[in-house]
């Protein structure tokens, strides 16, 4: 039988209520019991000891190497300005088809006009849309003169 609020204000260094479970999992009764202070030291290790206990450890040989892998967001920046420069790229090769296409557009336009029988065709489109103006000032002529009669 054990007066837990008095042996609580009454425990020195290293002394600890515990409670432990049994065979079938069930909680024991609270006993008092002595705590073993860690044999560790607060002291700077020795180089040495340090470089020991690294190559004796479990894990060594997995962990020495630093690695810098390329991380999500590195990868994602690195596809995104490879399809920035991809568009760019596309941009400019629309844009010098289309120059190329509207020069030859207009090496065709002067082409034509350079060949004779374009110069022909030229020549007889002039002279047909003067007679057209002249036949219809004509006429208009004979209409208004007709009023004034």
């Amino acid at each position: 039988n054990l007066d837990t609020a008095e042996r609580i204000t009454n425990m020195k260094t290293g002394t600890a209520l515990v409670s432990v479970l049994d065979e079938d999992g069930a909680p024991t009764i609270v006993e008092e019991t002595m705590i073993l202070p860690p044999m560790s030291s607060m002291q700077i290790a020795d180089e040495g000891l340090v470089i020991q206990t690294i190559q004796h450890d479990s894990i060594y040989g997995k962990y020495e190497k630093d690695i810098d892998p390329e991380s999500a967001f590195e990868s994602m920046n690195a596809i995104k300005e490879q399809e920035e420069e991809e568009a760019r790229l596309a941009k400019e090769k629309i844009a010098q088809e289309k120059l190329a296409a509207a020069q030859a557009k207009e090496d065709a336009k002067r082409n034509k006009e350079n060949d004779w029988t374009g110069r022909i065709a030229k020549k007889i489109r002039n002279r047909t849309e003067t007679e057209l103006i002249n036949v219809g000032i004509r006429s208009a002529k004979k209409f208004l003169s007709g009023f004034f009669k």
